[in-house]
């Protein structure tokens, strides 16, 4: 399949998805979520694909949703759709999914990031919510179980950008610095997880679940059934609860996510 906003590769076992629109910084449109969810569900039967890596072309990951959509109310629902469909996709993939930081990760490109299962960042890597300047609310409870809620309020009220190794948790940092620009590839997370066994060699009488099915005890979501779910605001389990709020508060992680 050719993509015009994403460039694709399958090589060992890796599938690498990299976001190709540079000149815009790498902005999140409708085109790219929409080939992201594609190229996802291409893969997803594919016993070639062990695991996916998503990555940026040139020096930023990705600078967020592209605002100039948001300008124009003719694509206001399709907007929302490509972006729920497109979160709840990454968010429930039943492979494993590696965010590898190339440089800045703002809004939608933090999101991005939050939802893989495992991020590798270089020297040049720098997170951040600036949406929440705007007033729109950034995805913060899927962040505060990666960095604690401490970290995730501080991130997600005040808009501030941060490198990885600031935020505490080893989950954000680098694992194997390359220098600023470059592609955090050198890790051997990829190669580890393409070749990790199947819930069916594993359990070889349950039915076969997945990457999540494994280690978060759920059941794998195939994306055509995450395309046809009814459309909501809430894509992600807890995503615009308030921070400190009472349900927030009281809310209890759910048992089929696993955190990095």
């Amino acid at each position: 399949m050719d993509y015009q906003a994403i460039q694709v590769d399958v090589t060992e076992k890796i599938g690498t998805i990299t976001l190709n629109r540079p000149e815009k910084r790498n902005a999140l449109s409708i085109l790219v979520r929409k080939e992201i969810t594609d190229c996802l569900e291409q893969w997803e039967g594919d016993e070639s694909v062990g695991v996916v890596i998503i990555t940026g072309a040139g020096p930023v990951f990705s600078a967020g949703f592209d605002l100039k959509e948001f300008s124009k109310p003719e694509l206001a629902k399709e907007v929302f759709k490509s972006s729920a469909v497109y979160h709840r996709v990454v968010w429930n993939y039943g492979k494993p999914t590696i965010a590898a930081v190339n440089g800045h990760a703002f809004g939608g490109g933090f999101d991005l990031a939050t939802l893989c299962d495992v991020r590798i960042c270089n020297t040049g890597a720098v997170f951040g919510h600036p949406e929440i300047k705007f007033g729109a609310p950034p995805l913060y409870t899927p962040l505060r179980w990666i960095v604690g809620s401490g970290m995730a309020r501080d991130l997600c009220l005040t808009g501030r950008h941060i490198p990885p190794h600031r935020t505490g948790q080893r989950s954000y940092r680098r694992r194997r610095p390359a220098r600023a620009g470059s592609v955090p590839r050198q890790d051997h997370s990829g190669s580890a997880l393409a070749h990790a066994p199947d819930h069916q060699e594993v359990h070889g009488r349950r039915r076969r679940q997945g990457f999540r099915g494994v280690f978060c005890g759920g059941t794998r979501r195939p994306v055509r059934e995450l395309r046809q779910e009814r459309l909501s605001v809430r894509t992600v389990p807890g995503t615009f609860f308030t921070p400190g709020s009472r349900r927030e508060r009281t809310r209890s992680r759910p048992r089929s996510r696993c955190t990095p």
